[in-house]
């Protein structure tokens, strides 16, 4: 039998891998500068726009800085990145 809290921790860590597959998923499609493309991303499958790779740090916002696009940097505001992440 499982406790009760040895499932809260499951569930946390099926929660935790989840929104870092999705935080994953947004920043590669940000770093190929399809607008499109993260647009559909946002809207389908809501990742998380806090998301910050764990290895530099980058946020969605970071990558499409550096990849010089305006496009993408207003989307994800206006999505809800964090600006100040």
């Amino acid at each position: 039998m499982v406790s009760s809290m040895e499932q809260d921790e499951y569930e946390d860590a099926i929660f935790d891998a989840a929104l870092s597959t999705a935080g994953t998923r947004l920043l590669a499609v940000v770093e190929t500068g399809d607008i499109g493309a993260v647009r559909t991303l946002v809207k389908k499958e809501q990742p998380p726009m806090f998301y910050q790779d764990p290895e530099t740090g980058w946020s969605a916002l970071h990558v499409a800085a550096n990849i010089e696009s305006s496009e993408l940097l207003s989307l994800l505001l206006e999505e809800g990145a964090v600006w100040n992440a």
